[in-house]
């Protein structure tokens, strides 16, 4: 005879993440089992880059970071500056770290 039992967590947050453990009782006997739930929030921009002010002559330099500890690995960035990437100046600016 085989028993089934089910841990219903409902909707998903950050704080039920951690290492669920299940035990029965078989005569003298007691079972465990654990299993791990990792949540994670939607791939995307997860820090979005800032809006700036400068003067003429000021170093301004705006950052993005995008992806999640289960996602697969951001591979190509692209920076437009009102919808043209096409900027040979700005694209000698981009620098790139953790690209997979």
């Amino acid at each position: 005879m085989t028993t089934t039992s089910t841990l219903d967590l409902g909707t998903i947050t950050e704080t039920k993440a951690g290492l669920y453990q299940c035990s029965m009782v078989m005569g003298d006997t007691t079972l465990f089992s654990s299993g791990e739930l990792y949540v994670y929030e939607d791939e995307g921009i997860v820090i979005p880059p800032t809006d700036k002010e400068g003067e003429v002559g000021d170093t301004i330099s705006f950052t993005c970071t995008a992806g999640n500890p289960g996602s697969n690995v951001v591979t190509n960035v692209k920076w437009y500056k009102e919808g043209d990437s096409s900027d040979s100046e700005m694209a000698e600016g981009i620098t790139k770290r953790g690209l997979g």
